[in-house]
């Protein structure tokens, strides 16, 4: 499928959540940990030959160990030389039945880095990410015009998934890419991956619950204009939203005072 795209002009190509997987987080399973790999181990290894080899950069999923024996839901950005840019962590972990993801995974501890490839900046996001609004905009105002959502999700909630990335493309002036497992059982994956341009308007029919190869075009000028019709990035105000950030504590010790 990587070679399909890349011979079809695609210049970046994502997977869905965890690809390379079945569903582990389905259920709580000690034994699933020895699933896990370093960020430099051979799934990392072998994508970045692929990626020379059609000189097409890659957003690879990945169940990633770390040196410190702590397990990340992550995502490693590989350039069309092969290279490894960097990786994101899933900052947001859910635990929901058949999404058992806070007995495997511990919190991305490396922010929302922004990578650049085809000229093009762009950040990742993974899953439960979607419906956090200040990922979204820590990856806008680090410069991403384009945001990877690699999920893992039914076909119940399609609705959703398609109301919530709108506003987060419209929002923020991003193009936003989403894409979604397929197949298995308990849960089913249900595929319906898709675009949406910086006004949150869906670029194509969304996909069906097939695996299959979707294309989508970026352009940057797009961005651009809409950030200077709707400037909602220019009007912003930081300095009003103390309370996005304040712990607990300092929320309580405010309250006393």
């Amino acid at each position: 499928m990587i070679e399909l795209a890349a011979k079809n002009g695609a210049g970046i190509v994502a997977m869905p959540e965890l690809a390379f997987w079945p569903w582990f987080p389905a259920k709580i399973d000690k034994q699933a940990f020895h699933l896990a790999e370093p960020a430099d181990g051979p799934i990392i290894e072998t994508t970045c030959k692929i990626a020379a080899e059609f000189s097409v950069a890659i957003i690879c999923p990945l169940f990633e160990s770390d040196p410190k024996g702590t397990f990340f839901n992550s995502a490693v950005t590989i350039d069309a030389k092969g290279s490894v840019l960097g990786k994101y962590r899933k900052a947001h972990v859910p635990q929901l039945p058949s999404w058992e993801e806070k007995f495997y995974f511990a919190a991305g501890d490396n922010g929302f880095p922004v990578f650049s490839a085809c000229s093009l900046n762009f950040g990742v996001l993974i899953g439960w990410d979607a419906f956090f609004p200040e990922a979204a905009r820590a990856l806008t105002l680090s410069g991403a015009k384009l945001i990877f959502y690699l999920t893992a999700a039914t076909s119940a909630n399609q609705d959703v998934w398609e109301r919530a990335l709108s506003a987060m493309a419209l929002y923020n002036g991003n193009y936003i890419i989403r894409v979604n497992r397929t197949g298995g059982k308990e849960p089913s994956f249900g595929g319906g991956s898709f675009g949406m341009d910086p006004l949150g308007e869906l670029l194509d029919h969304p996909a069906n619950d097939q695996e299959g190869v979707m294309l989508f075009s970026i352009h940057t000028d797009a961005v651009d204009l809409h950030r200077k019709e709707w400037p909602f990035i220019r009007d912003r105000r930081p300095d009003a939203y103390r309370v996005l950030v304040e712990s607990e504590m300092e929320k309580r010790e405010g309250t006393k005072e």
